[in-house]
């Protein structure tokens, strides 16, 4: 393996234990690059520049690695809606997220947001791929906040629901033998990392046992808030139950707006009048057309009926469950001890659990990342290293 970059560094950083502290070890510096070329690339690198407070913005230049999140992706988006008088979502700045491939999509007008595969970062061979699996809703976008913590070169790839465009399977194990296969067709071997959030965890630990069965290597494996199925109760409405199941998906939507709710819209919640809000709320959804709503409520119904049928493998990987420790939202937190037990008994290599100050809707929100994205880093490095040196 030939290393992308090397970084020439007086002494190796340590932890309080004398581990080499991975976390802490320099990123490579960034190239001249490639000046912005056309009106469409010069106007997408001044919003970066403006949204990210970064002097110098190149052709090739990730926003999420420059620094930005789902909070500064709204605020770009919006600028860029305004400039382009087109419309424009998170989404497409997270499947484009480079300057040169956002100014691309801008100029033909598409957008691959909705896609099952989903690439967020690029990679330039630095390491193994980590595949990020969708949590109820549907959508991966969330996960493009861990580039700018996993630093260059990582190739982060999100695998998305595929009821979302279409037709999609009707159970957990077909789910999973659809994810594995649009996992080898981009990367036919491994190892590779996994990472799921909520319903998207449950996706990554079938899928890491199912890669495991087949001879491959899964180096680590990490689960964002979520109860095991076999152990635990599913915790939310019956799958059968259609009120509280449309409760629960609105909830969804309203928890990833990021705005305060208006005193007059009050749980239950009518559909109508949450997607009225959303449209008007300037928030994640607001620039959504009302079809892509009605599909991430019918994904969210969907996941929840598939996740009954969960069973797992005990997998190899190293495994990480990163709890949350707050009720927000109308979610009720997790009990730590009872979350770790029952992924541990489905675990036959090293299992950790991290608890964190965040409800569940906020766990890939900027704060929880800050904490969750350079333990990753870690994580991943410290499997690689191992890996190598096997």
């Amino acid at each position: 393996m030939v290393p992308a970059h090397l970084v020439l560094i007086e002494k190796l950083p340590l932890t309080p234990n004398t581990k080499l502290d991975v976390a802490a070890l320099p990123l490579p510096a960034p190239s001249a690059g490639r000046a912005p070329a056309g009106a469409a690339q010069i106007a997408v690198a001044e919003v970066f520049s403006t949204v990210l407070g970064v002097d110098s913005v190149h052709a090739e230049d990730d926003f999420y690695v420059l620094g930005g999140d789902s909070l500064k992706a709204m605020r770009a988006v919006s600028l860029l809606r305004a400039r382009f008088e087109t419309p424009l979502t998170v989404g497409a700045l997270a499947a484009a997220p480079t300057v040169e491939l956002l100014a691309s999509k801008l100029s033909a007008g598409t957008d691959s947001s909705f896609d099952m595969v989903l690439p967020l970062a690029g990679g330039t061979g630095a390491g193994a791929p980590l595949y990020c699996f969708h949590p109820a809703g549907g959508l991966g976008w969330s996960y493009a906040g861990l580039a700018g913590h996993l630093g260059r070169g990582r190739e982060i790839i999100a695998l998305q629901s595929p009821r979302l465009s279409g037709p999609a399977p009707q159970d957990m194990a077909a789910l999973r033998d659809c994810l594995v296969q649009a996992i080898r067709k981009r990367h036919p071997r491994g190892p590779y990392h996994l990472l799921g959030w909520s319903f998207g965890a449950h996706l990554a630990h079938m899928v890491a046992g199912a890669l495991e069965k087949q001879g491959d290597e899964v180096l680590t494996l990490s689960l964002l808030d979520a109860d095991a199925v076999t152990t635990n109760p599913v915790q939310g409405p019956a799958p059968d139950d259609a009120a509280a199941l449309e409760q629960e998906a609105l909830n969804f939507l309203l928890a990833g707006a990021l705005r305060e709710l208006p005193q007059w819209l009050t749980s239950p919640y009518r559909r109508e009048e949450v997607l009225e809000f959303l449209a008007e709320a300037g928030g994640v959804w607001s620039h959504f057309a009302s079809d892509k709503l009605e599909a991430i409520l019918d994904s969210y119904a969907y996941s929840v009926g598939l996740l009954p049928g969960a069973r797992y493998d005990r997998v190899h990987a190293d495994t990480r469950l990163y709890t949350a420790t707050i009720s927000r939202h109308g979610v009720a937190a997790s009990d730590p001890a009872r979350a770790a037990a029952g992924w541990a008994e489905h675990s036959a290599g090293h299992f950790a659990q991290q608890l964190i100050e965040a409800g569940h809707y906020e766990m890939t929100s900027p704060a929880a990342l800050g904490v969750i994205g350079p333990q990753l880093r870690e994580d991943l490095a410290r499997a690689e290293a191992e890996h190598a040196g096997n």
